[in-house]
């Protein structure tokens, strides 16, 4: 059987308060049609949980997915420590990585990096530049400009060495995120069948830009 490692890094800032409980919903969705799609290629999967804020917390490393969970976001931890998050959770699966072993990294966030970090976007970029092709690490980030950024979350994406079809842009709100998580699941589908026959080379440099199908149907009527 071919490894996978599958990491959530999920932004837990302030400015997540009021969509919270639905990114925990959509996140633990995720994580569970995640887990089932790689068993169905019949890959031993081993899941990993970052949450950042002000500060970068690791919920679980390498557990497996009969104890993983995905985490509880309460949008009340202040900054955005997106690069020390980054970089710790690629850190953390570059040493610990094992052989025959695809690993593919979920970020999202409703913001850009905040307040005082020790990793920087040309750090975090040297870092994504060593890793080889069973890596792959994707982004969602939201829509438009917020905090009177430049270029994006394509062009921030880019600062920190992550490919254009590899980035997905949503509206951080409940309908919002709804849709996020089902465009999460739609690719993460993609992603396991390229691994079919348990190959070790699970590079994607258009995990978000394979998605075909279509989300407009996905109703949002039914938020709680």
């Amino acid at each position: 059987f071919g490894k996978q490692h599958l990491i959530l890094v999920g932004d837990d800032s302030g400015s997540m308060q009021g969509i919270a409980s639905r990114a925990t919903m959509e996140m633990e969705a995720t994580l569970s049609h995640s887990v089932t799609e790689f068993n169905k290629q019949g890959l031993h999967t081993e899941v990993s949980t970052y949450l950042f804020g002000s500060m970068v917390r690791r919920l679980h490393h390498r557990s497996d997915v009969m104890t993983a969970r995905a985490p509880r976001l309460t949008g009340g931890s202040g900054g955005t420590a997106l690069y020390d998050a980054v970089t710790a959770a690629v850190s953390d699966a570059k040493r610990t990585k094992r052989e025959g072993e695809a690993t593919l990294l979920l970020i999202f966030t409703d913001g850009y990096p905040e307040g005082r970090q020790a990793a920087t976007a040309q750090s975090v970029k040297a870092l994504l530049a060593t890793l080889d092709d069973s890596f792959t690490v994707t982004i969602a980030g939201p829509k438009g400009n917020p905090y009177g950024t430049q270029g994006g979350v394509v062009e921030f994406a880019r600062s920190i060495g992550i490919h254009d079809g590899n980035v997905v842009l949503w509206d951080a709100t409940d309908s919002g995120t709804q849709i996020l998580g089902a465009t999460m699941r739609a690719a993460t589908s993609n992603y396991s069948t390229s691994r079919a026959g348990g190959s070790s080379v699970g590079n994607s440099k258009t995990f978000y830009e394979d998605v075909t199908t279509d989300l407009s149907g996905v109703d949002t009527g039914t938020l709680s």
